[in-house]
């Protein structure tokens, strides 16, 4: 079983991968806001004129959004500890969590975060299904021999 917990720990550990290229992504992406502004004819004659106005995530929202774009990546990692530790259902309510992220900010940085969500699926599924009772049984049957 500790093959599976690797391999979950792996795609947990691919899902910050992700995370961390989304979020780095947003950041230093100088063209998330693309758009024309236009003026009309002004007083002096002039006529209407047509601009193309290219602004970053932080130039637009202000510095505060890295703390929101912290939250996927910290749900990433958390997601890894738990796979690593091996905290199946742990690994399930982080995925939820992200996925509630995703969905919540789907028309502007919810997407980006997919290829997470589908990591930490991978990590949970791989992970195997070893419960409490299990494991217990399992190291008391270590123990009689």
């Amino acid at each position: 079983m500790a093959v599976a917990r690797t391999r979950g720990t792996v795609a947990a550990a691919i899902g910050v991968g992700f995370a961390v290229a989304a979020t780095l992504w947003l950041v230093l992406w100088p063209c998330f806001y693309i758009g024309v502004t236009a003026t009309p004819m002004g007083p002096d004659g002039t006529g209407p004129r047509r601009e193309r106005v290219c602004a970053s995530l932080i130039g637009v929202n202000g510095w505060w959004v890295l703390g929101l774009l912290s939250v996927p990546v910290l749900l990433s990692v958390l997601g890894f500890l738990a796979a690593r530790g091996g905290i199946r259902a742990l690994v399930w309510g982080v995925l939820a969590v992200l996925l509630a992220f995703c969905v919540l900010g789907a028309f502007s940085v919810g997407l980006y975060y997919l290829p997470s969500v589908v990591a930490l699926v991978v990590a949970a599924v791989r992970m195997g299904g070893r419960g409490p009772s299990q494991r217990e049984e399992e190291s008391t049957s270590e123990r009689r021999t």
